[in-house]
């Protein structure tokens, strides 16, 4: 059947193991250009991802696939081509996406290979969209299981995601304080009970920040190893998750992604923090937003440190405190 004046690209993949086994990128761009020419579709370009597996889950793997992807809302083509179904992918959660994301476009995939499958049709369109109504549906479903999971474990006391600084999973699978010795000689929990002290005694997020990467403490997380930074110290002095409390999974837009901790939901981990002390810091924070600097600040001046009005501007300072054994300098 003669499809004139529509236009198609040509999706070619092999991997490295597969190139070890006699798959040829060139074969894949033969049977696409014949079929190009045996069905009357205008070639609009070709996308290669050569020494590539279709296994994985991330679309991002393949960068000439997500190029491809992302060139839908362009309008420049209405069908895709592939040799073989498994050139497209071998993995259901990244076929699901890429179907709908044709489904949205109105853009057609055939294979060569297999000339039974050919979503380039009216009907074949019909189909990609049902299946991607069905994908949806089960994608609606799994986070509405994944919700109520969620929900299940916090009314058990038991913490879900990312922990807080401070804490780590113990061997039998909750929450512990970690007690770990680091390199610096000091532990993380000492660092978090550091940082509330410093708050209550009137010290900026900035200072408290500063404080605690000249001790060689560190964030850790999905983005890597980082030092701390005054909205990272912030965040933790208003967590009441050092208080061995849990949030109220209230994801709504506006919410962080923890939730609220509204509903005072006591966890199975242990506090860090005591009441009066996480109070105490919180009043302190406030006094300090009004004032405009750190309160009652006690150090030693080195040379550089600018001193405006009741607060420093840090240039330079030295940092002595006897009863939590600090002595260190700090430049900025």
């Amino acid at each position: 059947m003669k499809r004139e004046n529509q236009t198609a690209v040509g999706y070619f993949r092999v991997s490295s193991e597969e190139q070890l086994q006699g798959y040829s990128i060139a074969a894949q761009k033969r049977a696409f250009y014949a079929y190009c020419r045996q069905h009357g579709y205008q070639v609009a370009g070709e996308y290669l991802d050569e020494g590539r597996s279709a296994k994985s889950d991330k679309v991002e793997a393949r960068p000439a696939f997500a190029q491809m992807l992302d060139d839908l809302v362009l309008g420049e083509f209405d069908l895709i081509v592939v040799h073989k179904m498994d050139r497209f992918s071998r993995s259901m959660r990244v076929a699901v996406q890429a179907f709908e994301r044709l489904g949205r476009a109105n853009v057609g995939l055939v294979s060569v290979s297999e000339p039974n499958i050919d979503y380039g049709t009216p009907q074949g369109k019909l189909m990609m969209h049902m299946l991607w109504t069905l994908a949806q549906f089960y994608s609606d479903n799994l986070s509405q299981e994944v919700k109520k999971g969620l929900s299940e474990r916090r009314a058990q006391g038991l913490a879900n995601g990312s922990l807080p600084f401070g804490y780590r999973k113990g061997d039998d699978g909750l929450v512990v304080v970690d007690d770990e010795v680091l390199e610096n000689g000091r532990t993380r929990v000492y660092a978090v009970r550091l940082m509330f002290r410093l708050a209550g005694r009137g010290h900026s997020c900035a200072f408290i920040a500063d404080t605690l990467n000249a001790l060689g403490f560190r964030t850790s997380s999905w983005r890597g190893v980082n030092e701390f930074g005054k909205s990272t110290v912030n965040a933790m002095l208003v967590s009441r998750f050092y208080l061995g409390e849990l949030p109220d999974g209230d994801y709504r837009p506006g919410v962080s992604r923890r939730g609220h901790y509204t509903l005072g939901h006591r966890g199975l981990h242990p506090a860090i923090i005591s009441q009066r002390a996480w109070k105490f810091a919180r009043l302190a924070l406030q006094r300090n937003r009004k004032s405009g600097g750190s309160l009652g600040i006690s150090i030693t001046q080195l040379s550089g440190v600018r001193v405006r009005g009741n607060y420093f501007q840090k240039v330079g300072y030295r940092i002595v405190d006897e009863e939590e054994g600090i002595d260190v300098e700090v430049t900025c």
